[in-house]
């Protein structure tokens, strides 16, 4: 049966890409996916009939994290879903053991979802792509062809005589305690810790904090670590007020994390400025409205040439209303822009 391609879904930007598929007789190894706020790219490693694993081409981009999603030897593509809107946003894979992780960002105003009869496997990939996969859809292939192309694997003839023998253990067993009994002895006490007596003092408490009892002294208040206090003595200055007051500094979360807006909703804001503000730590619309034109200005010309014809300078009005939630004031301001700029 030949090859059956479902969907695409997606945006129609970036170059048409067909039978990008591991072919007849081949077993897919590898996905390999680059991903940020969209996917970026896909590259494909299989292995032919002789066992040897050939790279096919990357499509689409190579920015974002790299991920690859390796296939054990008995392992195929069942499914393919996300989401998707211009771009592909996000992708998963469904084997026949398992669901991978979601890769992409949290965007797309479409679900995508398709699945290999129970008799097929998904082999590869066709639609568009450039920066970013725009749009994707999956080859499908009957796995009865598949199987066909592929030579079985002899089993090693190995003479019964060359077997092992059972490998003999390297653990050894632990050496009983060295205790020697003694006619008529006392039982003997296990030893105490180190404490040194100092006569009339009182018992320490032990696991305590390390404190030193001299007779005939004031209770000392261990209100701070490794503080020991003397009678009669000097006061002792202490470099930092929070050693002696205990006062501590605001709490910090290390592990929250602010999740992205969708800046390309921004007029004069695409995929590829998206990820330029990104690596200047601009990923919400709280951030951009917060950045002066100027500080815009300078990313955009650090960026390269092709963004020197772009103007900034309504972007963080835009932004201001967007991270307002004032969406019927961010639509009247944007259609007094032509391209990001007032007109």
């Amino acid at each position: 049966m030949a090859d059956l391609v479902l969907g695409p879904s997606g945006g129609n930007g970036g170059h048409e890409f067909h039978s990008y598929a591991a072919p007849a007789g081949a077993t897919l190894r590898e996905i390999r996916v680059n991903a940020g706020f969209y996917v970026d790219g896909i590259q494909l490693v299989y292995s032919d009939a002789d066992g040897v694993l050939v790279e096919m081409p990357h499509i689409g981009g190579k920015g974002g994290l790299h991920h690859t999603l390796a296939l054990d030897a008995d392992e195929y593509v069942t499914g393919v879903s996300g989401r998707c809107g211009r771009f592909i946003d996000s992708i998963r894979f469904q084997t026949n053991k398992r669901s991978s992780d979601s890769f992409g960002g949290p965007g797309g105003s479409e679900e995508y979802h398709y699945e290999a009869a129970a008799n097929g496997e998904i082999v590869g990939f066709a639609g568009r792509a450039d920066w970013y996969i725009d749009q994707l859809g999956v080859i499908v292939r009957d796995r009865l062809a598949t199987a066909a192309g592929r030579a079985p694997a002899a089993a090693p003839d190995i003479p019964a005589a060359a077997a092992k023998p059972p490998a003999k253990s390297r653990k050894k067993t632990a050496p009983a305690a060295d205790l020697v009994a003694l006619p008529d002895a006392a039982p003997v006490a296990p030893p105490q810790p180190d404490l040194v007596a100092i006569p009339e003092s009182a018992p320490l408490p032990t696991g305590g904090p390390s404190l030193v009892a001299i007779p005939d002294s004031g209770p000392v208040e261990a209100t701070a670590p490794e503080l020991i206090g003397i009678p009669d003595s000097a006061p002792i200055a202490v470099e930092s007020e929070a050693m002696v007051t205990g006062a501590r500094t605001a709490s910090v979360d290390l592990g929250a994390s602010v999740l992205p807006d969708d800046l390309t909703r921004i007029e004069g804001i695409g995929p590829k400025m998206t990820q330029v503000l990104g690596e200047s730590g601009i990923t919400t619309f709280a951030q951009l409205a917060a950045t002066s034109p100027a500080r815009l200005r300078e990313i955009l010309d650090a960026a390269g040439n092709r963004y020197r014809m772009i103007d900034p300078g309504s972007w963080p009005d835009q932004a201001a209303l967007a991270a307002a939630d004032d969406w019927s004031g961010f639509e009247a301001l944007v259609a007094r822009l032509k391209g990001g700029r007032r007109v």
